[in-house]
């Protein structure tokens, strides 16, 4: 039997046989040797890893908990920030969830590219469930339920979202403009990938976000209709008279609604029917549904012109 001296060896990589057990997620190991030897969850191995960043790093659920456990009164500042993006980026949203709540200023931490955690969740559509509800009032009943989260996973990756902009709106309407659109516009990158979980959330608890516009000045019902995500336009489609207003803004290349409707989508939206007769099917709905949109508002907007003529 290995004595504890002998257990800190390490291999020609730095690495002790301790990291090495976190790395494959060798449980069981890991747990008998961190029992002869505890100094073994704070020997950094290749790279000046830590055994939690390690476990973080492969993505290792039980062994990142038991080792979080043990680290977390010791991080360094730097350590700690690391170690919340890997989990994040690994999809351990469980102890990302346990991380923020024990230290807030974690929701407004940026990472080397000085992405907060937001800006991560939101180009990771992924991690939640964006197939249903079709509708914002079904998404609001299930926000309280859960139970349109297939997996504990994005249930904690949609609780995490929730507690991470909680925190982020205590900062005042300045500081929050700041953070989603620096170093880019998390609203319009959650919208181009179909993130739509990720986007009714922010929504529902800060419903001035519809007014947002990218670069280009097209709002969100904009990037939908050009990307086909038929999901988030109906989300939209059923917020109200806002909508409405939304539809009749024009990019800076004066292009509305039905004129995104009429380009082609990227390639990896157009392709996600098979067959050119499927595809030009799928356009040709696209735009009908658009047009009957836009159509509806502008019939509006004649009669209320029309009622402002008669009364003045």
């Amino acid at each position: 039997m290995m004595s504890n001296e002998e257990l800190e060896l390490r291999d020609n990589k730095d690495n002790t046989a301790f990291s090495l057990a976190v790395a494959t997620g060798a449980v069981e190991a890991a747990q008998i040797m961190l029992r002869r030897n505890i100094n073994l969850a704070t020997i950094r191995g290749g790279e000046r890893m830590t055994p939690l960043y390690m476990a973080a790093l492969f993505g290792r659920f039980e062994m990142s908990s038991g080792l979080y456990s043990i680290m977390e009164e010791s991080f360094q500042e730097k350590d700690r920030i690391g170690i919340f993006f890997t989990f994040i980026n690994t999809g351990l949203y469980e102890i990302s969830l346990k991380m923020v709540e024990e230290d807030t200023s974690l929701a407004i931490a940026r990472d080397k590219d000085n992405k907060t955690a937001l800006h991560l969740l939101a180009q990771t559509p992924s991690a939640f469930d964006n197939q249903s509800p079709k509708g914002w009032s079904k998404l609001i009943k299930s926000r309280l339920q859960f139970r349109f989260q297939r997996n504990l996973k994005q249930a904690k990756a949609l609780e995490l979202v929730r507690c991470l902009w909680r925190y982020v709106l205590d900062l005042g309407d300045e500081e929050v403009m700041d953070l989603i659109h620096y170093p880019s516009e998390l609203l319009f990158d959650a919208t181009k990938l179909g993130n739509f979980v990720f986007l009714a959330e922010l929504i529902s608890s800060y419903p001035d976000l519809l007014w947002e516009t990218d670069r280009r000045n097209r709002s969100i019902i904009h990037i939908a209709v050009l990307n086909r995500h038929a999901n988030i336009f109906n989300l939209i489609h059923e917020i109200g008279s806002i909508k409405d207003i939304l539809a009749t803004f024009e990019d800076d290349e004066d292009n509305n609604i039905l004129h995104l409707a009429a380009k082609l989508p990227p390639p990896e939206r157009l392709n996600t029917v098979s067959g050119a007769a499927l595809q030009m099917q799928q356009e040709l709905l696209w735009f009908e549904v658009c047009t009957s949109y836009f159509l509806s508002v502008y019939i509006l907007q004649l009669y209320m012109v029309a009622i402002i003529i008669k009364i003045f």
